[in-house]
């Protein structure tokens, strides 16, 4: 779809469900006056306990004779690592009301302090920008840098720089790297040029994790092999598995807003096997292919052309 909605969608690619997540305003501004509808969501990223989504909001309030449309940030609960499933979906804003002229968005949080995020701030009256940094626990802000134009900030891995994007003296973009201080939402030394004709920069760490869990265990492949073609499809996809032993198999489809739409059944011995699974009913798009074999599930995107 092309239209913009007040909507974000959590899907847990483990058991192919989704959750959708409508977006409002909970609170009302300053005299009393509603703070507008939200229109849709743009920049976001799950927080460091991996619970709760943080985004920007573009919002208008309808007005007598003219709207008025303003930018800022939100939060909710996605996901619950206690109950290991969908969060509330509570929504709070990182500030209750913000100055009529004054636009915040492109958050950013902390790699390592989760109470820690920074952000682009638009003074629509001056035309003025910068990034400033919030710490959400005590309330207090600081200026990180001043820039041409959003700098979509990111923190590096030891929270000891932040990297934007800006323009250079002759107005071509670049990616640009500043220290920032202890407190980690505000800096005192002057930022440097990394990346020439760079935009949206974003740093990554090197890591490994264990994605197995209590409720799915990942899959072995000295037991099982899966593979899947053509892929794109149009009438049929193509599911080879190679079983060490006999068990059942379920085959499920999802489509993005997490509603099965295929479903089979199967039991089979061990061995290779190819399964024939039709899609030529599905609509045109990508959906989520979820294999449960025994104590085993392994997914798969699959794309209908």
């Amino acid at each position: 779809t092309t239209d913009l909605l007040p909507e974000i969608y959590v899907f847990d690619l483990i058991t192919g469900q989704g959750n959708r997540y409508e977006l409002s305003n909970p609170t009302t501004a300053e005299g009393g006056i509603s703070s507008g509808e939200v229109q849709y969501a743009d920049g976001l990223e799950w927080d460091l306990s991996s619970q709760f989504v943080i985004y920007d909001a573009f919002n208008q309030v309808s007005g007598l004779f003219d709207d008025y449309v303003y930018v800022d940030i939100g939060s909710f609960e996605g996901w619950n690592t206690q109950t290991g499933n969908f969060g509330d979906g509570q929504i709070e804003k990182l500030f209750a009301t913000l100055p009529d002229d004054i636009f915040i968005g492109n958050p950013a949080i902390s790699k390592n302090s989760p109470n820690i995020l920074a952000f682009d701030l638009i003074n629509t009256a001056s035309n003025e920008t910068a990034i400033l940094g919030v710490d959400i626990e005590t309330g207090a802000t600081g200026t990180i840098e001043i820039t041409s134009n959003l700098g979509f900030p990111n923190y590096s891995v030891d929270d000891q720089f932040i990297i934007f994007e800006d323009e250079d003296f002759f107005g071509d973009k670049e990616v640009r790297l500043v220290g920032i201080n202890d407190d980690k939402i505000s800096s005192s030394v002057g930022s440097q040029s990394l990346i020439n004709g760079a935009i949206w920069p974003n740093w990554f760490g090197t890591a490994s994790r264990d994605l197995a869990t209590s409720t799915a265990q990942a899959l072995n492949p000295d037991n099982i092999q899966i593979k899947t073609f053509p892929n794109p499809a149009s009438q049929n996809i193509m599911v080879n598995s190679e079983l060490k032993e006999a068990g059942r198999v379920v085959y499920q489809i999802f489509d993005m807003l997490g509603k099965e739409v295929y479903r089979q059944e199967v039991q089979s011995l061990a061995g290779s096997h190819t399964n024939i699974l039709p899609i030529d009913h599905l609509s045109i798009g990508t959906y989520l292919l979820k294999i449960n074999i025994g104590d085993n599930i392994v997914t798969k995107k699959i794309v209908k052309q």
